[in-house]
């Protein structure tokens, strides 16, 4: 009977289906996948991160109400490269090292809720930006034309409706 092992923590299996079931959870495949806010990660793989102690997706899953105010308002005033650079930092300090500082741990989930709420701001800024060239391109469409005459029973709106019914206006009364 052959045996089968995972490429990256050398653990043996009988079957390789057994294999692959692994591959999908191994923990130091994981690991090396890095943090998710750079790649796209596989869910088996986001759930594998969120087990390790001292990862960026653990540190997000932790309480954040031990940190003070002043903190979390310095660490949310600095540049999103920076947190980045110290997440990668602490995260190769802290996984899988079993003599880590609880200070330490307690940084990388400070900086890790400040990272995360910086890129939710991001994001939603993105979405009003969106929503306000969405209203602007309506509102060009919906203008009439400059090109027709005052006359607001000639009007017509770009996208071929009457600014007026054919009834006539509503002031002058329909005549009989």
């Amino acid at each position: 009977m052959s045996v089968f092992s995972c490429s990256e923590c050398g653990w043996p299996f009988k079957a390789p289906t057994e294999q692959k079931k692994h591959n999908k959870r191994c923990v130091r495949k994981a690991y090396l996948a890095g943090p998710s806010y750079k790649s796209d990660i596989p869910k088996g793989l986001l759930k594998a991160r969120r087990t390790i102690e001292g990862t960026y997706e653990w540190a997000l899953l932790q309480s954040n109400k031990a940190t003070s105010n002043k903190l979390k308002i310095a660490f949310t005033s600095t540049p999103k490269e920076k947190l980045a650079k110290e997440i990668e930092r602490l995260e190769s300090i802290l996984a899988f090292n079993e003599n880590c500082s609880d200070k330490e741990l307690k940084r990388l989930i400070a900086i890790s809720h400040a990272f995360s709420s910086i890129q939710n701001q991001v994001s939603q800024s993105d979405k009003k930006n969106l929503r306000k060239a969405a209203v602007r391109d309506l509102n060009s469409k919906l203008k009439p034309d400059k090109n027709m005459s005052n006359d607001i029973m000639d009007v017509y709106f770009k996208s071929g409706v009457r600014a007026v019914r054919s009834g006539g206006l509503p002031s002058l009364g329909k005549k009989k």
